[in-house]
């Protein structure tokens, strides 16, 4: 199972973030098929929506687009964040942590 959940918040034109973000995820996912991965699951935002205005908004609908060719599972939590883990980041975390399989979301 593969699952994508990097993404450069620091970019701010637009080329960077397709060139980094978008053009990224479709090597990830590219090289995880290549790999023999059949599973995907990509973990996306609530801000991803169709004519939502914000490039990170924008970006993540556009991966989702990736995601979709390889069937993937796409989840978009309302937060995640990372370094002073907390919130959902934090939650999915501890789950990782404490199960000795990662669950699997169909």
């Amino acid at each position: 199972m593969f699952i994508h959940a990097a993404f450069d918040t620091k970019l701010t034109e637009w080329k960077d973030i397709e060139r980094i973000n978008i053009d990224g995820t479709k090597s990830l996912f590219a090289a995880a098929e290549a790999g023999g991965i059949k599973r995907f699951i990509l973990i996306s935002s609530i801000a991803a929506f169709e004519h939502c205005q914000s490039d990170y908004g924008r970006s993540k609908l556009a991966c989702e687009e990736i995601a979709h060719r390889y069937n993937a599972c796409i989840i978009r939590p309302g937060l995640v964040y990372g370094e002073q883990s907390g919130g959902v980041y934090a939650a999915m975390e501890n789950w990782v942590k404490a199960l000795p399989i990662i669950p699997v979301l169909t």
